[in-house]
């Protein structure tokens, strides 16, 4: 998707969060010195699940190769030693990447698009996070990648299982003004999804 407005994001569109250096004093302050963002969380692609009425704040999810890689044969980060205390069946895998459990889908972008690291782009659902336009950048310079609806939906799905999404927009580490803002903002993407269509995903791999 070509573009114009390089701060006119949209559920769905792939970001760049910051890397810490180049957030301004307030936002290292507010997000990352109290403990909101973790710092290892910057400096990565984010997927853009909603945003404020007035666009200022959006709720964002990174997308990481969680230190897989050719140096230890594109080990998944559910079987790394360091990422142990994460849960298996809370990653979810873009087109390319292994699979965490074999009754998930594939994550897809639109238009075919792929990821630098096709073998290692993986979400975890538990990390979402409420940040302020000026952290975010542009992904790529010409064209923006985007999620397919169908694949932002599924996600969407998959993190409203966890009681920790109901208060994505309350956290009382989030500031004031993403908070006030949430309470006149306008549907979330999840209110796009049928009932019908909602349901919980089985917890085995």
């Amino acid at each position: 998707m070509a573009f114009n407005n390089m701060s006119s994001w949209e559920e769905g569109d792939i970001a760049f969060f910051k890397s810490v250096d180049d957030l301004n004093h307030q936002d290292r302050r507010t997000l990352i010195n109290n403990g909101y963002v973790p710092r290892n969380a910057t400096g990565h692609p984010v997927i853009i699940l909603e945003r404020s009425a007035d666009s200022e704040y959006f709720l964002v999810t990174t997308v990481s190769a969680y230190s897989s890689g050719p140096s230890n044969d594109f080990l998944a980060p559910w079987n790394q030693a360091c990422h142990k205390g994460k849960s298996r069946g809370a990653f979810y895998a873009f087109d390319g990447s292994e699979k965490p459990c074999h009754w998930q889908q594939y994550l897809r972008l639109k238009d075919n698009g792929s990821w630098p690291k096709p073998e290692t782009s993986w979400v975890y659902k538990r990390n979402t996070f409420v940040v302020p336009a000026s952290t975010l950048r542009e992904f790529r310079r010409r064209t923006r990648l985007q999620m397919t609806t169908e694949s932002l939906q599924y996600l969407l799905r998959a993190m409203a299982e966890d009681q920790k999404f109901k208060t994505r927009w309350t956290d009382h580490r989030i500031p004031q003004a993403a908070r006030s803002c949430a309470s006149a903002s306008k549907r979330s993407a999840t209110d796009f999804i049928s009932p019908k269509k909602c349901w919980r995903t089985p917890r085995a791999c």
